[in-house]
């Protein structure tokens, strides 16, 4: 018992809270995927539509070179001139619809993103919660050594001075105690 290094980690492989704080961590690391593929995807729609408006921006100039754009010089026929206009202008419409979609994926991946700190910060703050609790419960075992150690008692019917741990009571812990002894 000179180091409590190795008597913690076997007090933590049979404390049965350590039980609520692995499967915390396993859901921690869970919810980590999930907001690490959230943000890749809100990211990705981010840029896309980035993409799209700079698209958007190059196709205007080519109609403002062409002409084409209310106040610049009508130098084609009506016709043709109408045609380039709708051609232009269904291929703007067809943009600024793909870029709401894009929108309403960023801000749900977003949204997701938001939902998934708070659960994050929440199973954390239950994490540190559990491994106060661990540590609690060793200082509070480890000292009873100690104190058990250092003033050795005498088994009942023995001869000799044979040190005994102190027992909880519990046969199976009891056991274990023993076993590390």
């Amino acid at each position: 018992l000179d180091s409590p290094q190795k008597p913690f980690e076997w007090f933590r492989q049979k404390c049965p809270r350590s039980k609520p704080l692995e499967e915390n961590k396993e859901e921690l690391r869970v919810k980590y995927g999930e907001a690490k593929e959230a943000g890749a995807k809100a990211n990705d729609a981010r840029q896309q539509i980035q993409y799209l408006k700079q698209t958007i921006e190059n196709l205007r100039r080519e109609q403002a070179v062409d002409g084409l754009l209310p106040g610049a010089f009508e130098e084609k026929a009506p016709a043709a001139l109408q045609a380039d206009v709708e051609r232009f202008q269904k291929e703007e419409d067809s943009l600024k619809g793909e870029i709401d979609l894009l929108k309403r994926t960023h801000q749900e991946g977003f949204t997701k993103l938001r939902r998934l700190k708070k659960e994050i910060e929440q199973i954390q703050r239950m994490m540190e919660k559990c491994r106060a609790n661990i540590q609690t419960d060793f200082d509070r075992w480890y000292t009873k050594m100690l104190d058990t150690s250092q003033e050795p008692r005498k088994k009942l019917g023995a001869s000799g001075e044979k040190r005994l741990p102190y027992l909880t009571g519990n046969q199976e812990a009891d056991a274990d105690i023993m076993a590390f002894y």
